[in-house]
């Protein structure tokens, strides 16, 4: 061991020391937190408070002592509970003549709860070492509970079989029930509480549009979504008894939104309410006039406002952040973790089969190879049947990689789309990736694209299920999983299996070969109106044909060939596909790289190209996208003020030259990139390279165009060391406005950002006529503009962003439109007892509850805002008095155009 690490292990151990005495003296732990569990894992709350960095490390490491001893105490706890639980199936099956069933608790309910090494310089160790340490053995105590809940719900799951039973029997006797059966019968109801059945949480009927742990933006789905066709207004239950803990209403996110406290210590969510009770509707219209806002989140004292079950508490809706009217329905524990709602006894019937789309073979190092490419190879899933897929091309595999899997659920009676259940992955029958959901917590949301593979959606490509354990693995992560490892040569099996909760599995199966892919060398002859290409290799290869356009589409044609010695031959037909695609198919089962040909003989001179920074999480490459298919070769000249290189390109695709892999730090070093067409003449298109690499736990700030623009971040925005760039970007089309400054691209888009980067516009003062402007983002996917919160500073604007983008400053000077005014001006009413309107705004958006101010008889009202629909609503605490009223609305939008509506209306 090193002097410097045997020095630091020493401090470690001497502060750790300290700090375990300073335990219960600590001014941070409470009496209350050291009883609450609930407490222990929203540390975080608390350290929020604490400026001082040395005081929130004695913070952190006090709370990560806490968090040990409470493991050992819930080890007895839970050992405890469920032994009380066998007991009292023991005495149901004695009572009911019933064969016991042994539900066997593992050897010892094992929560893993000892200190963890973590490697950090000296610098930041009093920073940042304990916080790690805490959010090490959280993370542990939120596994521990979790195999709680699983054991749990295997017990619940048998009593409910165990009652069922003892129906079956009872139905089966004739005689006459005595006192003492009744009493026996209510004892087997009389089970512990969380074990009781759950109503259906509203009157829509029994169908769900969404399940738990399903993708969102950079989220996991915490519940279920439940279906209201389209429709607001149906009844909203308390699936048990308990009472209001909490309230929220908002024009975002979860809209109006009630948590009931279970009896059984659970929490249940219901979101997106049209209203609440009549009741709870006086305390939030209570709670907004005493704040002032219709925006609330209040909280209340236990069995202030008791439920019971069954009891109607509100309406579905669709207010807050979504996409249609449904109910968002969660059940969370008594710690506020999202669980399954499934592991209760709700759920929907389901016996159909999840459906595999595609599989991807991902680089994850710098050297790697997948069919000779240092890019991610996605897939074809062929069906066996409905339970067996198999991949069937064998796949070349040099270096280390990754796999991810697209699959969707379907359920019976359903017609959407779900998320899975539990995925595994096997290779060479060695489990190495297991995830199951059943619970999480919210703070992984954090981690969200280690499960969800970021750069498979960012190119398009959909949702792909990460199939690999990071080193700080999810909640629903399984302790078995581990990396892939690195594979010996030659042939690899591997399997996985896909369920979802109804245990509908799927299986699906592939070989890998770690090996390089046959190499071809390939001969091209055309003569006669006849086409003849013939391949060499040291290997039997056998060609396989194909012929494609010239442009960058995905058509193709087979051709109908002849074999001769030692090629193939077919005619030149007279259609646009010119391009021949060459692949050899080696008797291993492996492929060679594609080789592509053009049939006439015609060169372009001067290509239309379009170059891209493509920055993968296992490097950058450098790729340049054809319109139309050059038959050229081509390199790659990298360059500085002082030297420029040369680097060979190969087509990865018909239309796409790419170049090998390059570190940011390599790549850093340059300030362009060009490719050479080669021939005569030789054509070169040079593009620009304005980057800074960026080091975790270092800022950085970048401007560009003589500092109109520039993007600043913390020492957390990337996971790795990471180049960020500034382009100019091709201007997208605007639907109205004018581009004031850029468009400029930011990358890199393709790698997740752990947090928020800076970005600002710096306006000279001759263009500041430009008031009402905000900055925008280019959606590349949904062809839109969209805008993004944007605070003015003089002749600056700023905003955050958590991707790259196409951003740009632009200017519009069209005002909301206000439609559908009930009351109107100048209208005649009788018994008025609400008020409502659309705010229309065809760019940059409204954000109707705070942009929009209502007032009548000159006092303002608070209005709720429902962004789904753009629609100002208020209901009157009571009608209006009989005569002239003043209406008076003004609605901004968020680059600030106004409209202003006055006057008066009349009610009889």
């Amino acid at each position: 061991m090193s002097e410097h690490k045997h020095k630091l292990l020493k401090w470690i151990s001497a502060v750790l020391l300290v700090f375990l005495q300073l335990l219960y003296s600590n001014q941070y732990i409470t009496s209350s937190m050291k009883t609450s569990i609930k407490s222990l894992l929203n540390y975080e709350e608390v350290a929020m408070n604490i400026d001082d960095e040395i005081e929130k490390a004695e913070f952190y490491s006090a709370v990560a002592s806490e968090i040990m001893d409470k493991t050992v105490q819930l080890q007895t706890v839970y050992s405890n509970k469920f032994q009380s639980y066998e007991i009292e199936i023991e005495q149901i099956c004695s009572r009911n003549n019933l064969v016991n069933i042994s539900l066997e608790l593992p050897d010892k309910f094992q929560i893993r709860y000892e200190y963890k090494t973590v490697k950090v310089s000296e610098k930041t160790i009093k920073k940042q070492f304990h916080y790690k340490q805490a959010k090490v053995l959280k993370n542990q105590f939120i596994k521990g509970y979790k195999q709680y809940r699983e054991i749990e719900s295997r017990y619940k799951k048998r009593i409910q079989e165990l009652d069922e039973e003892i129906l079956i029997l009872d139905s089966q006797k004739n005689q006459t029930v005595s006192t003492e059966e009744v009493y026996r019968d209510k004892t087997v109801r009389d089970l512990p509480v969380f074990f009781k059945s759950y109503v259906w949480p509203c009157n829509s009927g029994e169908y769900i549009t969404g399940v738990f742990g399903e993708f969102r933006e950079r989220r996991f789905h915490s519940g279920m979504d439940v279906r209201t066709f389209g429709k607001i207004g149906f009844e909203v239950y308390a699936i048990e008894n308990g009472y209001l803990e909490r309230m929220r209403t908002g024009s975002k996110g979860y809209g109006k939104a009630l948590y009931i406290r279970l009896d059984d210590g659970n929490i249940a969510v219901y979101a997106h309410l049209s209203s609440f009770k009549s009741s709870f509707n006086q305390i939030a219209k209570f709670i907004q006039n005493s704040e002032n806002r219709y925006t609330i989140d209040k909280s209340f004292d236990p069995f202030e406002y008791p439920v019971k079950k069954g009891e109607l508490i509100g309406y579905t809706g669709d207010t807050g952040g979504l996409s249609g009217p449904h109910l968002h329905f969660e059940i969370r524990d008594e710690s506020n973790h999202p669980l399954n709602p499934f592991l209760t006894n709700l759920g929907v019937t389901d016996s159909q089969f999840p459906i595999p789309k595609s599989l991807a073979i991902i680089p994850t190092e710098k050297q790697s190879l997948i069919n000779g490419f240092p890019k991610t190879k996605i897939l074809e899933i062929l069906k066996i049947n409905e339970r067996n897929f198999q991949v069937p091309d064998t796949i070349s595999i040099q270096g280390q990689f990754g796999i991810a899997l697209q699959i969707n659920d379907r359920i019976n009676k359903h017609s959407f789309n779900f998320g899975l259940y539990g995925i595994n992955l096997f290779i060479d029958d060695e489990l190495i990736y297991k995830t199951q959901f059943s619970i999480y917590d919210f703070e992984e949301n954090n981690s969200f694209y280690e499960h969800l593979d970021y750069t498979l959606f960012r190119e398009g490509n959909g949702k792909y299920y990460r199939l690999q354990s990071d080193e700080n693995p999810m909640s629903f992560v399984d302790e078995s999983s581990k990396p892939i490892p690195k594979l010996i040569d030659g042939y690899h099996s591997y399997r996985i299996e896909a369920w979802d909760f109804a245990q509908n599995l799927v299986t699906i199966t592939g070989v890998l070969k770690v090996a390089p892919i046959p190499e071809i060398t390939v001969s091209f002859h055309n003569a006669n109106n006849q086409i003849t290409v013939t391949t060499n290799s040291d290997e039997s290869i056998k060609p396989s044909i194909t012929l494609l356009t010239l442009f960058d589409d995905n058509h193709s044609l087979y051709p109908k060939i002849t074999t001769n010695n030692g090629g193939v031959s077919f005619e030149n037909p007279n259609h646009p596909f010119k391009v021949i695609e060459v692949v050899g198919d080696a008797p291993n089962g492996l492929r060679s790289k594609p080789q592509y040909f053009g049939m006439n003989s015609k060169t372009i001179l001067y290509p239309e190209v379009t170059p891209k920074i493509k920055h993968y999480p296992h490097g950058i490459i450098l790729e340049f996208y054809e319109e139309i298919f050059t038959n050229r070769t081509a390199d790659l000249l990298l360059g500085n003020f002082r030297t420029l290189q040369k680097y060979s390109l190969e087509r990865s695709n018909k239309n796409v030259f790419s170049s090998q892999v390059f570190s940011p730090e390599e790549l850093s070093e340059f300030t362009e990139f060009s490719i050479r067409y080669l021939g005569e003449p030789d054509v070169v298109v040079k593009s620009n390279i304005h980057s800074q690499l960026v080091i975790p736990n270092r800022s950085f700030q970048l401007s560009f165009d003589s500092e109109t623009i520039s993007v600043s971040g913390d020492g957390d925005t990337f996971q790795d060391t990471t180049l960020v760039w500034i382009n100019n970007a091709f201007p997208p089309q605007l639907p109205e406005g004018e581009i004031v400054a850029g468009p400029y691209f930011i990358g890199p888009d393709l790698v997740p950002y752990l947090d928020e980067i800076d970005i600002t516009f710096n306006l000279d003062m001759g263009i500041s006529k430009f008031e009402n402007s905000g900055i925008f983002y280019y959606d590349t996917r949904k062809s839109k503009w969209h805008y993004m919160v944007t605070e003015k500073s003089g002749n600056s604007y700023s905003t955050t962003a958590l991707s790259g983008e196409i951003f740009a400053l632009i200017a519009e000077d069209n005002s909301p439109k206000l439609i559908d005014l009930i009351p109107d001006v100048g209208g005649t009413y009788k018994d008025l007892t609400s008020l409502s309107l659309f705010v229309r705004d065809s760019f940059s958006g409204v954000d109707g509850e705070n942009n929009v101010t209502v007032k009548i008889d000159g006092q303002k009202i608070i209005h709720e805002y429902i962004s789904y629909r753009k629609l100002i609503n208020y209901q009157f605490d009571e009608e209006l008095s009989k005569g002239t009223h003043q209406l008076t609305i003004e609605a901004q939008d968020n680059v600030g155009n106004t409209t202003i509506i006055t006057g008066d209306f009349f009610v009889q």
